[in-house]
């Protein structure tokens, strides 16, 4: 099997910016801030206490004990990020949340590098600070998501790369150009993209690299590259886009709007997997077709999707039931977009590597730099 090799940091930032560690911080005044901050213990390795905005650049910001790295403190901050690598322990007890942020007015991350963390999490209970807010995370490098999820699917330590809940105000909400590896054995994601019971959501141009459940148990998960998710009673998911998405040895893009979801498009997206994990066994989770529009929003699409896809039983699965709750209906909604037939063994690893050098040179055509 051909290992995905890429480039790593020359550098240890701490060393390259001249840093020097030290405890966790509580920022109470806005400004533009730089450090090397540290959690041990559950006290978040940075503490925003003000609504005024806030900048760290350059930064290392370190958890090994499970504590969130960034955490609001006061509704409404405004928290910019750019620059920093985000570092967590090396499993779903010791990994933190990247950040945690309810009713904030802006939170912008670029250029960042995170490695073992559990994602970020933005969630709305008010309007109050959150009416007409900006999200805008981009161009960041992402290694081993962390999370876990029990054998009968009814414990979770949720891990994503990032994490809506009800966030349904977004004047703004771009999500594009993020880089997401995983490897076997060493990551756990809940859903890669997780917009649950939110509107607005523009995710475009990410590459979504591997999906598997440590120990590969058979059919012990549901989660998938992109989630839009109004599977509960309560809040709709409306007017998302998911644009230009690779999802490589994953496990696609659902739309659950059984609750209700309005005018949620899937465009131009990539689903690629051979149904094998890296080290050549048979994957466990992942059947069917895995570009999917369940009933019960309206206005729904999915047109001129790439999917190449072999699921855990050696099936290319049925687009017809899968996009049944499209607007124009699963069999002519499926003729929307460009599905691979034939033989499972057509696809191989050899396809999934094809897609990470169409990645690169898309990122070269674009002169799109990810990470710090």
């Amino acid at each position: 099997m051909t290992v995905l090799q890429r480039s790593k940091p020359a550098v240890p930032a701490a060393f390259q910016w001249g840093l020097i560690p030290q405890g966790p911080v509580t920022i109470s005044v806005g400004g533009v801030y730089s450090g090397y901050w540290i959690s041990t213990d559950a006290t978040p390795a940075v503490t925003v206490t003000t609504t005024d905005p806030v900048t760290i650049r350059y930064s290392v910001i370190e958890s090994l004990s499970g504590a969130t790295l960034i955490h609001e403190g006061i509704y409404g901050c405004q928290v910019t990020v750019e620059h920093t690598y985000f570092v967590g322990g090396l499993d779903e007890n010791t990994a933190g949340r990247t950040m945690q942020f309810t009713n904030f007015q802006s939170i912008t991350v670029r250029w960042c590098h995170m490695q073992n963390v559990r994602g970020i999490e933005l969630e709305e209970y008010s309007t109050t600070y959150f009416d007409g807010s900006t999200v805008i995370i981009q161009y960041n490098r992402v290694d081993n998501i962390k999370g876990f999820e029990s054998e009968d699917q009814q414990t979770f330590v949720v891990g994503n790369f990032i994490q809506f809940r009800g966030c349904q105000h977004m004047a703004v909400c771009e999500l594009g150009w993020n880089e997401i590896v995983q490897e076997q054995e060493q990551s756990m994601a809940t859903d890669i993209f997780s917009i649950y019971n939110t509107h607005d959501a523009h995710i475009y141009d990410n590459m979504m690299w591997h999906w598997s459940k440590p120990g590969n148990s058979f059919d012990t998960s549901s989660s998938g590259g992109i989630t839009i998710d109004a599977s509960q009673p309560g809040l709709t998911c409306d007017d998302n886009v998911a644009e230009r998405n690779q999802v490589v040895d994953g496990l696609g893009i659902i739309t659950y709007v059984n609750f209700g979801g309005d005018r949620n498009d899937l465009l131009d997206n990539r689903i690629v997997a051979d149904g094998y994990l890296p080290n050549g066994v048979k994957t466990g989770n992942g059947y069917d077709f895995p570009l999917v529009i369940i009933a019960g929003g309206s206005d729904n699409h999915a047109h001129s999707n790439y999917v190449d896809y072999v699921d855990r039983s050696g099936s290319r699965g049925d687009p017809e039931t899968a996009l049944a709750g499209a607007q124009e209906g699963g069999a002519a909604e499926a003729a929307n977009n460009t599905i691979i037939g034939g033989p499972a063994s057509d696809t191989n690893h050899q396809t999934e590597i094809a897609e990470w050098a169409l990645w690169e040179s898309k990122k070269t055509a674009n002169s799109i730099k990810v990470g710090v």
